[in-house]
């Protein structure tokens, strides 16, 4: 059995047939296009806010591991001692950064719920609005926490233990201060326990000082004892180094505007295009069925006709004939 194949005359009458939809719905993707468009623009100026972007990058110091020796009895008052220097002090950091209770003390030390919800505020008198105030919205420095973890961000290079501070806010100089005094509150919380963590360490290893009875052990102890001493000097100053400082931006950060506008014009014509396709296929899908019910209408009347002429060719004549005259009859008699 052949079978057909679609030829490139078919090919080209549906190519035809397509493009000739796309003009007969024109009106419709060019209407589509332009909703879409201005629908676009207008996301883009009451929904999309300029902003500014500022960045810190920073190390911590004496982030290696420092202690006694690893061997014997040692190994095991290094444990028991705690020792083992700042191999864990990154993920102290990103905790530090992620604690609701650091944020909100931050927030409410630096007063900074004004700045965090600039929507709520009064642009005149720039304290809350009466509508924020009779809703009850205003913003407490847990709200004020949660919303500083949104606007600076913290990125960690594990290996090369480089920490990233980001933020994010309308304001240029708001984006780099906030910055600045982010970076001092880390650093004061992890100088405080590195120093309490050197002292007890220090306190630690001066009392098994005083219970050994072994001058080698002895010797070996102070020497971890001058190493926690080295980190209280270290530690007494910062125990973080800063590689770049925030600097105040000029120009509000990238937000993809261009894109959000290309994306919903393309959004439109596409709709557009497919709109024209459904209502040319509603339109001919409708037609047919026209034409169906017409030649369904036609096909019953023509059946009834029939049957009426069926009907007067069966049905037996009930008229008298009139009676015919004999030719051999002469008229005269």
């Amino acid at each position: 059995m052949n079978e057909q194949r679609p030829t490139v005359q078919d090919d080209e009458i549906s190519l035809v047939e397509l493009f000739l939809v796309i003009k007969k719905g024109w009106w419709i993707i060019l209407l589509c296009t332009i909703l879409a468009g201005a629908g676009s623009v207008w996301y883009i100026k009451n929904k999309i806010k300029p902003y500014f972007t500022a960045s810190t990058i920073f190390m911590l110091t004496g982030n290696e591991t420092k202690g006694g020796a690893g061997l014997g009895a040692m190994g095991m008052l290094t444990g028991l001692s705690g020792l083992g220097g700042g191999s864990s002090d990154l993920t102290k950091l990103q905790i530090i950064t992620k604690d609701l209770n650091f944020n909100s003390t931050f927030v409410k030390k630096n007063n900074l719920l004004p700045k965090l919800f600039p929507e709520r505020l009064d642009s005149v008198t720039h304290t809350w609005s009466k509508e924020t105030i009779a809703d009850t919205l205003v913003p407490d420095i847990y709200d004020g926490g949660a919303r500083l973890m949104k606007v600076i961000t913290v990125s960690v290079d594990a290996k090369t233990s480089v920490i990233t501070l980001s933020s994010k806010h309308e304001d240029s100089l708001f984006v780099a201060s906030v910055l600045n005094k982010y970076v001092a509150a880390i650093d004061a919380i992890l100088v405080s326990r590195k120093r309490k963590e050197a002292n007890t360490q220090i306190a630690f290893l001066e009392q098994r000082y005083y219970q050994s009875r072994d001058p080698w052990f002895q010797e070996k102890i102070q020497e971890m004892i001058s190493t926690q001493m080295e980190q209280l000097m270290l530690f007494s100053t910062s125990a973080i180094d800063i590689v770049a400082k925030p600097l105040v931006p000029k120009e509000h950060a990238d937000s993809k505007k261009k894109l959000i506008l290309v994306v919903g014009v393309m959004g439109g014509l596409f709709m557009g295009i497919f709109l024209a396709f459904a209502l040319n296929f509603v339109k001919t899908f409708s037609s047919e069925m026209k034409l169906i019910e017409q030649a369904e209408r036609e096909k019953k009347k023509q059946q009834k006709e029939l049957k009426k002429q069926q009907k007067s060719t069966n049905q037996p004549s009930t008229e008298t004939p009139a009676p015919q005259s004999d030719p051999t009859i002469s008229p005269d008699l």
